[in-house]
């Protein structure tokens, strides 16, 4: 049998027919290096140039490849199996593994016994770790060691930073990642006057809430007063003793500790003083005793005996650190036996 001679560029261009080898007129057997002409010697392979020929059996015929294009992954890399995986050895052993299991999860396994899977990100130049499970310890980190300093934010609907943890700062923060001082490590931002409103500015603790250290907030005061009047008149309560005054003394003043104001004030009296008004008075440094200019004055409609009515105040009713403040009753009628209880909010944040 003679030799049939195919030239490099005969492949290339593709003037060999397909055919031709697939029915046996041209067999591999039969070419021999000096078969190929112009290729009498083996040379490096040029993946640009050469090409490889492929048989293809969905439509029974020949095709060619460049060699490069075997060695070069595609995107997207794709496994089509039932449980799909991609085994990771070394040196025999089992390493690690990627694979969706039987239940359409995708598994990230460790296979080395404990070993992390470590998550790193490269910021800015400098690769970190930002995320390692753990094998020696069975734990979530976030942050290994004092290099990484990667911040961990979670967003919910409608906040960025509902739950931040500031890598570098040493600081947690629930609903912001604005926390201006220094001296803060846990910070939960919220809305004041938000109790019982739509405003998500409320935080809750269900259970017992224990404070090793000192508690700074805004606290609610209670203090209360009595007295007993026979007529009409406009009478100023005493602090720290039993009755009442017609003009402001030293026994009406009560000295605050600390900036605030005054909530609400509830009046209950053995007669019916119809309608009374509750005034809230102030006076400063330097300033001997109350005004008798009210600051702020409630009408409230005391009309039955025996019964509490509260007169709620705005946040006029303010005062500072060193103020003297007190309250008036002015009745319509005579109100007899009267209790008073003031409810007072102070700010110790500061």
């Amino acid at each position: 049998m003679g030799i049939t001679r195919i030239r490099g560029n005969q492949i290339k261009d593709e003037s060999v027919d397909s055919k031709d080898i697939a029915s046996g007129s041209i067999k591999a057997g039969e070419m021999s290096s000096e078969a190929i002409i112009g290729q009498a010697t083996i040379t490096t392979t040029d993946y640009t140039n050469d090409r490889l020929l492929m048989w293809d059996a969905t439509d029974s015929s020949l095709k060619q490849i460049p060699p490069g294009a075997l060695l070069t992954p595609q995107s997207p890399f794709i496994i089509d199996a039932t449980e799909p995986s991609i085994q990771f050895k070394e040196g025999g052993s089992d390493r690690a593994e990627i694979n969706i299991n039987d239940s359409d999860n995708l598994l990230l396994v460790n296979q080395s016994t404990n070993k992390f899977i470590v998550f790193k990100t490269n910021d800015a130049g400098t690769v970190r770790e930002g995320l390692r499970l753990g094998g020696t310890v069975p734990e979530v980190v976030i942050n290994e060691g004092s290099d990484s300093l990667i911040d961990f934010r979670v967003e919910s609907n409608n906040k960025t930073h509902m739950l931040f943890i500031d890598g570098s700062a040493d600081r947690v923060t629930i609903g912001t990642n604005a926390a201006s001082n220094a001296d803060a490590n846990f910070l939960v931002s919220g809305s004041m006057g938000s109790k019982g409103s739509s405003n998500k500015g409320t935080s809750v603790f269900g259970g017992d809430v224990v404070v090793s250290g000192s508690l700074y907030a805004k606290q609610r005061h209670i203090n209360t007063a009595k007295f007993s009047s026979t007529d009409t008149s406009q009478r100023y309560v005493r602090w720290d003793a039993a009755g009442s005054n017609g003009t402001p003394g030293v026994n009406n003043k009560f000295l605050v500790p600390a900036p605030g104001r005054l909530i609400k004030v509830l009046v209950r009296s053995t007669l019916a003083a119809g309608n009374t008004n509750v005034a809230f008075h102030r006076a400063v440094d330097g300033d001997s005793d109350l005004n008798t200019t009210a600051i702020e004055t409630k009408s409230i409609n005391m009309a039955s005996s025996n019964t509490a009515y509260a007169a709620t105040f705005s946040s006029t009713s303010n005062f500072a650190t060193g103020d003297i403040v007190g309250i008036s009753i002015d009745p319509t009628n005579q109100p007899n036996d009267v209790n008073i209880t003031c409810v007072w909010e102070f700010d110790f944040v500061g």
